[in-house]
């Protein structure tokens, strides 16, 4: 189990698959472009069923999550998904801040919704577009809007914002697709509707449950029984590209293509 600093994430990661270890590693994968390629690489010339690689994305595993998910199974169209992230400031001087430590706020948080929206929308990002407001004395490219496409013709609209009151919920996500809606407020209660019909299928007054045990059990089922790993290796090292891709966009003014990148 790797919960280092993120600069120290990919170099041991690779170290123990090269040993031979299964691997739990938080997020993020990668903090920049070499050490992706690097585990790209690796992914390549070796099996990645064998030893086991997981990362953290938790939210993925939770309760609210699956209950979306199985209750929009049987769309079959594009889905629109809005994701809004109330992460609230850092310090300015904070090491996640810091791009050889940290690797910033989108490489090493916004991971976890980038997953979480590659898994809602069953499809991989092939393009996007980002934006931000000024960084200063208190954000560092934390008020950011991205647009992100998938392959599937699926869009999300992801929010990850620093300047919000903290006394908001901190993480909000709506999916429409197929005459139906779901919405995720804070992980603590889940709302669908369809036909007009509208119900609480999911509610944890007070309590969070963003998917931490389940994703740990998930794990140590895979190293048990040799199955395949519960996050497929492709998608770690594309939804660890698309933060890249992010700030890529961010500073270019530019959408950006993911096509073929990263991939093993």
């Amino acid at each position: 189990m790797i919960a280092t600093r993120h600069d120290t994430h990919a170099p041991y990661v690779l170290r123990a698959l090269q040993a031979g270890k299964s691997v739990f590693v938080e997020k993020p994968l990668a903090i920049d472009s070499r050490q992706l390629h690097e585990l790209a690489e690796y992914g390549r010339t070796n099996s990645v069923a064998s030893p086991q690689l997981m990362v953290g994305f938790n939210r993925r595993f939770a309760r609210a999550t699956r209950v979306a998910r199985h209750f929009l199974e049987n769309v079959h169209e594009p889905l629109v998904l809005n994701c809004r992230v109330n992460a609230g400031p850092l310090p300015p001087d904070h090491w996640l801040h810091d791009p050889e430590a940290g690797g910033g706020r989108i490489i090493g948080e916004a991971c976890h919704f980038v997953d979480l929206l590659m898994f809602l929308a069953a499809s991989i990002p092939i393009q996007l577009h980002a934006q931000a407001l000024p960084s200063n004395a208190t954000y560092r490219e934390d008020n950011v809007v991205a647009q992100i496409k998938f392959a599937n013709e699926s869009l999300a609209a992801f929010s990850y914002v620093a300047n919000g009151d903290k006394r908001t919920g901190k993480e909000h996500l709506e999916i429409f697709g197929g005459g139906a809606t779901v919405i995720i407020e804070d992980f603590r209660s889940v709302i669908v509707s369809r036909r007009g019909l509208r119900k609480h299928v999911g509610r944890w007054w007070g309590r969070q449950d963003k998917g931490h045990l389940a994703e740990m059990r998930a794990f140590v089922e895979a190293v048990r029984s040799g199955s395949p790993s519960p996050i497929p290796f492709q998608e770690l090292l594309t939804s660890t590209a698309v933060t890249f891709g992010i700030l890529e966009s961010l500073r270019t003014g530019q959408s950006i293509r993911m096509e073929e990148r990263y991939s093993c």
